[in-house]
């Protein structure tokens, strides 16, 4: 994209070493086609390129046998630096070699001196189609990258041009991630084929005389762009946009999003982002509507979409396993989200809300596990036609919660189990919480945990219990043994920390023990 762009006329450097046929060549030009001004000339080929390079028009006219450099040297070197520019050869030979030569450099035509009036506005006309054609497609390149933010801030021409334009978003379903964008991105494609836009814009009545329409960052958009002097047109024609949106949809939901005040084309940019912020945070799911753009300073106002009396209610139906219940709540919850016509942001904030208690409620605290169940549902929801079609997506991680819940329960009553029956097989020997989490293959914390939640005791008290109701029953059935030796049968090789041991699980020493049991058998 060169300094041609947008220009509001054409631009055109003369090369011609006969100051008659120079002069001739200025004025008939500008007068049979106003389009085009001639802004530079030069008498040989030398210093008509240095004209090119400086002033970058869009037409060099030029002559074949020049002084220095000839006009087939000069297009080589044009061709070379100017891309860009249109080349056309005017002289007065007829060999065809000169032809052929001019047309190797892409020269657009090649003119007969003397140039007759006729010839030379055939070809103005057909050249300045091919040029408006060639700015109109160098104008959606700027605006695309502008949109982009890939615009070269170095352009000086595009940068000063002085148009503004009017920029409207279309977006077609909801929010997406980057994940649902690819899985989605045939979908919205085969989407914006059907849409003869130009079509829709008649029947909207939005006339417009230049207009865009760009791809955005996401699939599922686009941008209506035009100049700001037609901003009118399609502010007033939105509504019948939006509904003449509808039926190419695809069943997904449509809304449009215009900004209030033009911008230059470097600015496009940050128009775009104010439009995906406003977009981003009043998008309803479902719903197709005009969205207006909200400025940083407005405030989103919603209810905690997740409130703790349903918190409450949905913990309590997972804690007594009422599963019926709980399928019937969360719908209910669900609708509720959906006629309170609640943003897609703050949807899906509370779905994050309701997946967290979900986990709670189960005991999941893996959190990598609760991530992936969020990120599949978030993805749905975003392709997703209607938030209706979500339930069946929720209940199903629900259920992987309850599942997960009743299959840990049984896991860890189990565990539970084999490590009471270890320790009352065992309970004479030295053991302790790591030889038993090595014997069942757990780690110490994690069986210490299992074990508490099912019992309501740890491992080792639960040892340090059963030890000493087994030392009762020695005391009770042997009056004659020491309390060594008692001790020792149910696994203390120490007097003395059993008898501590002792006093703490039953408030009395060993003897005490003995005396109060002796005393009560004698009653």
């Amino acid at each position: 994209m060169g300094d041609m762009v947008m220009s509001s006329n054409f631009r055109v450097v003369l090369a011609e070493d006969e100051p008659r046929i120079l002069q001739f060549l200025e004025r008939k030009i500008q007068c049979l086609d106003s389009r085009f001004e001639v802004v530079g000339s030069a008498r040989n080929g030398m210093d008509a390129l240095a004209l090119v390079e400086e002033l970058h028009p869009h037409a060099l006219f030029s002559d074949v046998q020049m002084p220095v450099m000839n006009g087939l040297e000069l297009l080589a070197q044009v061709k070379s630096s100017c891309p860009d520019v249109k080349a056309v050869i005017i002289s007065g030979f007829r060999d065809f070699d000169y032809v052929r030569e001019a047309m190797r450099y892409e020269a657009v035509d090649y003119l007969l001196k003397p140039v007759l009036d006729e010839d030379l506005l055939k070809l103005l006309h057909k050249l300045a189609d091919e040029l408006e054609e060639a700015v109109r497609l160098q104008e959606r390149e700027a605006i695309s990258k502008a949109i982009e933010n890939r615009l070269d801030l170095t352009i000086s021409s595009v940068l000063s041009h002085p148009q503004n334009y009017c920029i409207t978003l279309i977006a077609i379903g909801h929010l997406m991630n980057n994940s649902s964008q690819i899985l989605h991105s045939r979908v919205f494609q085969n989407i914006w084929k059907k849409i003869d836009f130009q079509r829709i814009l008649e029947k909207s009545g939005i006339a417009l005389k230049n207009w865009w329409f760009c791809d955005g960052w996401n699939v599922n958009h686009k941008y209506l762009v035009c100049y700001a002097e037609e901003m009118a047109a399609v502010e007033s024609g939105l509504p019948v946009l939006l509904d003449e949106l509808k039926p190419f949809s695809g069943g997904y939901p449509v809304n449009l999003c215009m900004l209030p005040d033009a911008l230059p084309l470097y600015k496009l940019h940050e128009g775009v982002l104010a439009l995906q912020e406003s977009v981003g945070r009043a998008l309803i799911p479902g719903i197709s509507q005009i969205l207006p753009l909200k400025s940083e300073e407005t405030k989103d106002s919603h209810p905690a979409i997740l409130t703790s009396n349903q918190s409450q209610l949905l913990k309590s139906l997972i804690s007594s396993g009422r599963t019926d219940e709980v399928k019937k709540q969360l719908e209910n919850t669900l609708q509720n989200w959906i006629d309170c016509r609640y943003p897609q942001m703050v949807f899906e904030n509370g779905l994050r809300q309701l997946f967290r208690l979900l986990a709670s409620a189960t005991s999941i605290t893996d959190e990598n596990e609760l991530y992936l169940v969020q990120y599949h549902t978030l993805a749905f929801f975003s392709t997703c036609r209607t938030p209706e079609e979500l339930f069946p997506e929720i209940w199903e991680a629900a259920l992987h919660f309850l599942n997960k819940q009743a299959l840990e329960k049984d896991y860890g009553r189990k565990t539970a189990e084999d490590v009471e029956q270890y320790i009352r097989l065992h309970y004479t020997e030295d053991i302790s919480l790591e030889t038993i989490a090595s014997i069942m293959g757990f780690h110490s914390v994690y069986l210490n945990r299992i074990f508490k939640k099912e019992k309501q005791i740890t491992p080792i008290q639960f040892l340090i219990n059963l030890r000493i109701e087994k030392a009762k029953e020695f005391i009770l059935q042997h009056p004659d043994w020491d309390f060594t030796t008692i001790g020792e049968s149910v696994g203390y090789h120490d007097p003395h920390y059993f008898s501590r041991a002792f006093k703490k699980v039953s408030g009395m020493s060993p003897s005490e023990y003995r005396s109060m049991v002796h005393v009560s058998l004698k009653i």
